[in-house]
């Protein structure tokens, strides 16, 4: 009994060891110029109406504990509500969107611990409050739009959101840099590895300015002199610092964890994570053409004009 239990131990030992050599050697592979290779094609699709925060059903619980079985009920809900603005909004019957996801998470957030992201500063309310103020208004000219409308950017991290039309990214690399190319807007971004310091702060895109290094097999990715303001960074100002990190985890994916920090808009800095799925190079990214029967503009301004010329109840226009 003794020599049966002896040899499954050892074959047990023999198969573990065996698993953590091929994860080693996963996680470790090479570039030819002996860079982490995280070449490839991910996809977040998965992560689709993940909320930002902690659901209150989950209050006081860590995203490790949630079951497969509540992730499942999460996504078959998320799905359901999906569904039905699917079948009531403008575009009934052309979404791209796919209702059998299942998460890898209930909630993003990481930091802080209590799945909540932190207040903002009376500063960065009044940006946010400032944001939402100009998206509301009627549209006199196309720049008064947002930047998306506008086939232009919705910058960093909004750029690798799960969305259900561009949630798909390419990472291609040379010796000194990294570049990620996005499905949405057909945007890349080239990542120098040398940790030099930053243009000055009169030069800004809306993508930002980003630097790279790496710790270990982990690419850390630092943005800042970032143009304009974004659905998740309303409430930034000029300082705004955002802290990617791109870690391989086993099956091939990558954990993408990101750090927003910006004292002048929230009272501390706070980090939010999800999956990058590998998936076959031949499903993206394609080609995203906003501009090419783009008529979200013109719609927009010419229902704002309909609407200054309608009569209102005392017989007179808008």
């Amino acid at each position: 009994m003794r020599s049966a239990f002896d040899k499954a131990l050892a074959v047990a030992l023999l198969v573990a060891v065996a698993a953590v050599e091929a994860f080693a050697q996963e996680v470790r592979a090479r570039t030819p110029w002996g860079d982490p290779d995280l070449q490839g094609v991910y996809t977040n699709a998965n992560e689709q109406r993940v909320p930002m925060e902690r659901p209150d059903r989950f209050a006081g619980r860590s995203r490790e504990s949630i079951t497969e079985t509540e992730l499942r009920q999460l996504g078959a809900e998320a799905a359901a509500s999906a569904l039905s603005r699917a079948e009531t909004n403008a575009f009934r019957g052309l979404s791209p969107q796919r209702f059998d996801l299942v998460p890898s998470r209930a909630w993003l957030l990481v930091d802080p611990p209590d799945g909540r992201i932190p207040p903002l500063t009376p500063l960065g309310e009044q940006r946010r409050r400032e944001y939402g103020a100009r998206n509301a208004r009627p549209l006199n000219h196309a720049s008064d739009s947002n930047l998306w409308y506008r086939c232009i950017s919705i910058g960093v991290p909004r750029s690798m959101m799960p969305l259900p039309d561009g949630a798909t990214f390419r990472f291609v690399q040379s010796p000194g840099f990294v570049a990620i190319q996005y499905e949405i807007m057909h945007e890349a971004r080239v990542i120098p590895l040398n940790r030099q310091s930053h243009v000055g702060a009169a030069v800004a895109s809306y993508m930002g300015f980003a630097r790279g290094w790496w710790e270990g097999d982990t690419l850390v990715v630092e943005t800042t002199n970032i143009k304009g303001s974004f659905q998740l960074t309303s409430a930034a100002g000029p300082a705004l610092t955002i802290v990617e990190r791109f870690r391989p985890v086993p099956g091939g994916a990558l954990e993408w964890s990101v750090t927003i920090d910006d004292p002048s808009g929230w009272t501390r800095r706070w980090t939010f994570s999800m999956p990058l799925a590998r998936t076959d190079d031949s499903q993206g990214p394609l080609e995203y053409a906003c501009h090419e029967g783009n008529h979200a503009l013109r719609n927009m301004l010419s229902a704002a004009r309909a609407e200054e010329g309608a009569p209102t109840a005392s017989g007179g226009v808008r």
